[in-house]
């Protein structure tokens, strides 16, 4: 405040002229316009600086987000492929299972008090057992990560012929039985069935 005080009364002959100079008053706008470009260029200075920003933030997020997107798609492709294959293979399981075993139910009951219809039982019980084996065998390469149609077509298959062999035993020993009263020997052969996988 001192300085401006010192100013004034130094230059005091200035101050008391009523009279501008000339050219004051185009300068003073020409100032004033000028100032007010300057705010403006300013002001649009700092709002180009924001959306640079915004700009950057969103290529980064969307970077992000695309990321994301491709992990997760991959995770989820490759969890439900072995999810449904599982749920795939159980359905088989329960349905020929419960056939399979409503079937040697009947077989049983056909065989009661005949040794050599309970031997051929015993061997297509036999085959049976190989032919799960073979069954457990492919689905532990499923659940391994061996993902392929025709292993699954395999194991449906297996399954398929359990339950062919399972017909064809009730189907001879109801001739069997038929023929009983009539011959005073059954002919009921073995049959042997190949497992192939296409």
């Amino acid at each position: 405040m001192e300085y401006l005080k010192k100013y004034i009364e130094d230059n005091q002959e200035e101050f008391n002229n009523s009279r501008p100079e000339p050219g004051h008053e185009e300068r003073f706008l020409a100032r004033l316009k000028n100032t007010g470009q300057q705010r403006e260029a300013k002001r649009f200075t700092l709002v180009m600086k924001y959306y640079k920003y915004a700009a950057t933030i969103i290529i980064l997020l969307s970077f992000g987000a695309m990321f994301y997107v491709i992990s997760t798609k991959h995770e989820i492709a490759q969890i439900p492929d072995h999810a449904v294959l599982a749920e795939e293979i159980q359905e088989i399981e329960q349905f020929y299972l419960a056939s399979s075993e409503s079937k040697l139910t009947e077989i049983n009951q056909l065989t009661s008090g005949n040794p050599e219809a309970e031997q051929a039982r015993n061997r297509i019980i036999l085959q049976i057992d190989q032919i799960k084996t073979e069954t457990e065998s492919i689905k532990a390469d499923l659940n391994s990560g061996i993902q392929n149609e025709r292993m699954l077509d395999a194991v449906k298959n297996n399954y398929r012929i359990i339950n062919g062999l399972l017909d064809h035993v009730i189907e001879q020993l109801v001739q069997q039985n038929a023929h009983q009263n009539k011959t005073p020997e059954s002919h009921l052969k073995p049959q042997h069935h190949e497992i192939r996988f296409s």
